[in-house]
């Protein structure tokens, strides 16, 4: 019922709105969404099987001006999951380019940088898992942060600054609405992490310096800060810790082989266990990742990529572990295969895609098939589902096969 009075309620302001911007000079866009998912397998260790039964209102106001830019974004949420209404701020910033080589972008962003496709490297920006995971639209695997961005533009190349004065971490899987491998087994329960107090000496620190050479997109990537996931656990407290990160990485980019090769590497070294030999905190690691983008035939596109994590120091890994009288369960190795399929039919308002993770060395894997209908400029609908499978049930994906879910989703847009 209260779900009937918000998209009512919504459906009015969206009305509001379209009159507004059609008289205001500051324009007006947005949405209107409704989401809905279940699981499709039973789950012993959740107590709903719906994850999601939600509509939100989407509204978005930008203006300019001779040497700044104004933008607004917010999503009003009522969540029937939580029987919940709130507001989420996604974007509320400055940009300002008074000189001709440099812009300065602050407050709250959704920012990015890096080649991969839902697979990320040198992107050490906030992620949100399970908006991801129950497919709530892909642009919400991208979470906003505050921060400060500092551009400068110039025929050497273009260098990016991004300060985030206080660390954003991702939206992990924490036992809310999804269960998760837990100490030795499956769990619904909530995971608690403490995460980094909010002071300036906890700041993160982004970079990178990009240049085109010839169609070759060369990039360097520094980062200061912390996993963006609790990797580390504190067992006095019996709660996840986030360790202190630097990555250091480059990328590649280019037209080849009648399609698109992305190369693209990271080294994560882990400031509070450099040598491996702490049981409780994520060892460095390496990850690469190579890909490869082609339309196959009119209106079929394909992806592939390839992406690895070597785990550095496996040897001390295992034997703080064993010392412990704990299993080994990391391997020193960890892959994933990546396919996306992309076929647009009807002129293009039928889309039909897949996205998929497959990990050799885990034997573990997730499924992303989708189908979008525009019914016109404004109005469409998405079917999908999310399936999780493994061979063990502690690997990334192998965790979440009892989430395996359906959704559904209808968008007006304005």
């Amino acid at each position: 019922m209260k779900i009937r009075i918000f998209a009512f309620f919504a459906l009015a302001i969206l009305g509001i709105c379209r009159i507004a911007a059609a008289q205001t000079p500051v324009p007006i866009h947005g949405f209107l969404t409704y989401n809905v998912g279940s699981r499709l397998v039973p789950n012993d260790d959740m107590s709903d099987d719906v994850l999601m039964n939600e509509v939100t209102f989407r509204m978005e106001l930008a203006k300019d001006t001779d040497i700044a830019a104004f933008t607004f974004n917010g999503d009003f949420t009522y969540d029937n999951y939580m029987s919940d209404t709130s507001f989420s701020l996604r974007e509320a910033t400055v940009d300002l380019f008074a000189f001709e080589a440099c812009e300065l972008k602050a407050g709250h962003q959704v920012l990015t940088w890096g080649t991969g496709d839902m697979v990320f490297v040198n992107d050490l920006f906030p992620k949100d898992w399970k908006s991801f995971f129950m497919s709530r639209d892909d642009e919400y695997l991208k979470a906003p942060s505050t921060s400060l961005k500092f551009s400068m533009f110039s025929g050497l190349g273009d260098l990016n600054l991004v300060l985030t004065p206080t660390f954003t971490p991702d939206t992990y899987i924490d036992g809310e609405r999804f269960s998760y491998w837990g100490m030795g087994g499956i769990t619904g329960e909530n995971f608690v992490a403490e995460i980094p107090a909010k002071t300036f000496e906890n700041a993160e620190y982004h970079a990178r310096f990009a240049k085109n050479i010839g169609g070759l997109e060369l990039a360097l990537y520094g980062y200061k800060g912390f996993f963006k996931r609790p990797l580390g656990f504190n067992p006095e407290q019996g709660t996840g810790v986030f360790p202190k990160l630097a990555v250091y990485g480059a990328s590649l980019r280019s037209q080849m082989f009648g399609g698109i090769v992305n190369i693209e590497s990271g080294y994560y070294d882990s400031l509070d266990d450099r040598d491996g030999t702490d049981p409780m905190l994520e060892n460095a690691i390496w990850k690469n990742l190579v890909g490869f983008e082609k339309e196959l035939i009119q209106n079929l596109t394909v992806s592939l990529q390839y992406f690895s994590e070597w785990m550095q120091d496996y040897d001390a890994y295992t034997k703080s572990i064993e010392a412990i009288g704990q299993e080994a369960l990391k391997e020193e190795n960890h892959d994933w295969i990546t396919l996306r399929l992309t076929s647009l039919q009807k002129q293009q308002t039928l889309i039909l895609s897949l996205f998929s993770y497959y990990s050799p060395a885990e034997q573990d894997w997730y499924l992303r098939p989708l189908v979008t209908y525009k019914m016109s400029d404004n109005l469409q609908v998405s079917a999908g589902a999310n399936i999780f499978g493994g061979e063990n049930a502690y690997t990334f994906f192998g965790q979440l096969e009892d989430n395996t879910n359906l959704y559904a989703r209808i968008r007006y847009s304005f």
